[in-house]
């Protein structure tokens, strides 16, 4: 089995008003031809896809053209949102990208179950876990010691 596993892209990202958008179109297109020639059979995303929660319409659009190009190809994906990622951005067209065998976890779900993503063909199961944001972690109480606090957060990534 050929799993390529990457991160950090921050499509969007400008480097001192510099704009990243060749950088990244040159990384997405070498990932494209990488992942074919090499027949990979799982491409996982571990976060921060987009350098700010509501990216620019050129940086969604080459986010959906890499999408596109795996299309026909036997890669499965697997996204989880970053701490820079909106998980209403990832997940809005999740539905219409399963059925591209791409999945999608911006957040963590209600149900965990929906972030246990299996591949029945690869023989493998993967648990998708995006980034931990405190408020999905612990409720928030009045009055709390950061010392609480910061108990309250292991305690909920211990949970999930």
């Amino acid at each position: 089995m050929k799993i390529i596993h990457t991160a950090d892209w921050h499509l969007g990202k400008q480097l001192h008003k510099y704009s990243l958008e060749e950088d990244h179109r040159l990384f997405l297109d070498w990932l494209a031809e990488t992942i074919i020639d090499r027949k990979t059979d799982l491409l996982l995303v571990s976060g921060d896809i987009f350098d700010t929660a509501f990216p620019s319409n050129s940086a969604l659009n080459q986010y959906y053209l890499f999408l596109q190009k795996l299309i026909g190809t036997s890669c499965k994906v697997v996204i989880t949102g970053g701490n820079h990622d909106s998980p209403g951005v990832l997940n809005a067209p999740r539905e219409i990208l399963d059925f591209l065998h791409i999945k999608i976890a911006g957040c963590i779900p209600e149900d965990p179950a929906k972030a246990l993503f299996p591949f029945e063909d690869l023989g493998i199961a993967v648990a998708a876990v995006p980034f931990l944001r405190e408020t999905d972690l612990r409720r928030s109480v009045s009055g709390q010691h950061y010392d609480s606090r910061q108990e309250a957060i292991r305690a909920g990534i211990k949970g999930h």
